[in-house]
């Protein structure tokens, strides 16, 4: 369990992008990060029905308390680039007991630089809405 979690985290240390956090209130915040999934090893895209692809990028999201426990989410969310082309995020639920995160696949269209737009609902909190922007490359 842990360790698709640490073969995720592993698949990020290439990336100049790094998780950033987003607090939600109460000690509980979100971590979350965008990457190309051609990162991810094909096995664990296989265990989860990921499409790998040089044109392929995954959202990932966790909702953690403060003592780094998961919690379970609502997200929404979508994406778009410089043109305002969007497209819609369907995060689908990885819960592994001891960690539970959200992942959402989205298409790259060679160098671009994207905008996301996420709402979260968890904790018991309000909801909350937060965007980040990041450049991806077809890899």
């Amino acid at each position: 369990m842990k360790r698709v979690i640490l073969l995720l985290l592993a698949a990020l240390l290439p990336l100049s992008a790094q998780a950033a956090t987003v607090p939600l209130g109460d000690g509980y915040q979100v971590v979350y990060s965008a990457f190309n999934t051609t990162f991810l090893k094909p096995e664990i895209a296989a265990l989860y029905g990921l499409s790998r692809g040089r044109d392929r990028g995954l959202v990932n999201i966790a909702v953690i308390d403060r003592d780094n426990r998961p919690q379970p989410a609502q997200l929404s969310g979508r994406v778009s680039n410089i043109l305002q082309q969007q497209q819609s995020l369907d995060f689908i639920t990885i819960d592994e007991g001891d960690a539970i995160y959200y992942l959402a696949p989205f298409k790259i269209d060679g160098e671009e630089f994207l905008s996301f737009h996420i709402s979260v609902t968890s904790a018991g909190q309000p909801n909350k809405t937060f965007n980040f922007k990041q450049r991806l490359y077809e890899q």
